[in-house]
């Protein structure tokens, strides 16, 4: 099934290995700048969205012409752009949800929109992939699986006051109903013992992590 690729206005130091990210049947919204990194990529976006404070005329209007649809915000707003961008992502169908060029600059933005997907949003998965690291919001009851190669990292920070009876098997360090309080680092940087990694939890919010460490 199709899934939203979101282009956020971040720093990306090699913006080509997101293609790995990205199929065919995608639905693609650009955050403001964002754009720069699907324009690169020869990536026509569904949606642009923003107060473009990071992007020029030029480029809007190409990608008018090139179908995409605009929608532009005044710069004084209560939200950010990639929150904009989760908020119009909600019209349309799909239910999983990928931000791409998230990452880098700001510490303050980073940990902004890390805290902004744990927002109770209509999605089934919602998370962000950078070059070789892919990150997924675990929220209630629920299992994920990761596929991967041995030497590969795993790590699960808990966002929620605590995580409840967390099980993670194929792993260095496998656990088993274990709970584990936020700001523990129990739950950081295991390692791939198997190419299949399985976590689930009983309660709490997560966010876990896959770093590939060959490429």
């Amino acid at each position: 099934m199709s899934k939203i690729i979101i282009f956020a206005n971040g720093e990306s130091t090699a913006p080509f290995e997101n293609m790995q990210y990205i199929e065919n049947n995608d639905v693609i919204i650009c955050a403001d700048g964002g754009a720069w990194y699907a324009m690169e990529m020869n990536i026509v976006p569904e949606l642009l969205i923003g107060d473009f404070d990071s992007i020029d005329t030029v480029i809007i209007e190409h990608l008018r012409s090139k179908g995409t649809r605009i929608q532009q915000f005044p710069v004084k707003k209560d939200k950010t752009d990639l929150e904009l961008a989760l908020d119009a992502a909600s019209e349309f169908p799909q239910k999983k949800i990928l931000i791409l060029t998230a990452f880098g600059g700001r510490i303050d933005q980073l940990l902004a929109n890390i805290m902004l997907i744990t927002r109770n949003y209509p999605f089934e998965q919602i998370g962000f992939a950078e070059s070789n690291q892919i990150a997924w919001i675990m929220r209630g009851k629920g299992s994920m699986e990761f596929t991967g190669n041995i030497g590969d990292i795993f790590s699960l920070i808990p966002i929620s006051d605590t995580v409840q009876s967390i099980t993670i098997s194929g792993v260095e360090w496998p656990l088993q109903n274990k709970d584990v309080e936020r700001g523990s680092t129990l739950t950081l940087s295991n390692t791939f013992t198997e190419t299949t990694v399985e976590v689930s939890i009983e309660n709490g919010i997560a966010l876990v992590v896959h770093i590939k460490t060959a490429r």
